[in-house]
């Protein structure tokens, strides 16, 4: 199947570049004014559809070989780096976290939460209830990346369905949330993430169980180039 979609891809790129060269030529041979138009107009145009084809086919396969480098460079990071730090000391505070509740987004379309996303800068959506505790962690890699059906054809995702649609397809991975207290040290975010591949988030609570920070996989290496530097 694999071999299939890379042979169509394929074929669909060169058909694609054929036909609009040839209907280019046609242009130009009738009207050799136009050539300019043809030139601003079909190159953009052959470009955006041969990034359309490379992203889809080979968008999953990024997406899990930087998730697997990335995995692999924490498992990696020796103790004595992270021993001792609090994770106060690097976490987001809830007071800058960029978050949303639950019951104002499980009705908007999964496209109108990209583009909230895009719009404030972020790759990454707590969901909280109305207590304020996170419910779900929502990542816009999750959110674009191509899945199999049952036939084991890969799918686009389908962005009109709504958050509360995508959260009950990928539940098991959105809704694992873990916790440490604020006075834990970062090392045991670190084995929380080594412990649990999928995991690249983590949250920070209080003695009373409150939400007061979150730390991300990136927090932990960026702190570490830093002490390295």
């Amino acid at each position: 199947m694999k071999e299939f979609r890379e042979k169509l891809g394929l074929i669909v790129i060169i058909i694609s570049v054929i036909i609009l060269g040839l209907v280019g030529a046609i242009i130009i041979w009738k009207d050799s004014s136009k050539a300019q138009f043809v030139y601003t107009s079909l190159l953009p145009m052959v470009g955006t559809w041969v990034g359309v084809v490379l992203a889809f086919y080979f968008g999953k396969e990024n997406y899990e070989a930087a998730s697997k480098g990335l995995e692999n460079i924490i498992n990696k990071l020796t103790p004595d780096v992270l021993d001792d730090i609090p994770v106060s000391q690097i976490m987001i505070s809830r007071k800058t976290m960029v978050a949303k509740k639950w019951d104002d987004i499980r009705n908007k379309t999964v496209k109108e939460t990209q583009d909230f996303l895009l719009e404030n800068e972020k790759t990454r959506l707590p969901l909280l209830d109305n207590e304020g505790r996170v419910i779900y962690i929502v990542h816009s890699s999750l959110m674009s990346k191509p899945k199999k059906n049952e036939n084991d054809e890969v799918e686009v995702m389908d962005t009109s369905k709504t958050m509360e649609e995508f959260i009950s397809d990928n539940k098991e991975i959105v809704g694992k949330i873990h916790w440490v207290k604020e006075n834990d040290i970062i090392e045991n975010v670190q084995k929380i993430m080594k412990d649990d591949t999928n995991c690249k988030d983590v949250f920070v609570e209080n003695e009373s169980d409150q939400l007061v920070g979150w730390v991300t996989d990136t927090l932990i290496l960026r702190f570490i180039g830093a002490k390295k530097n």
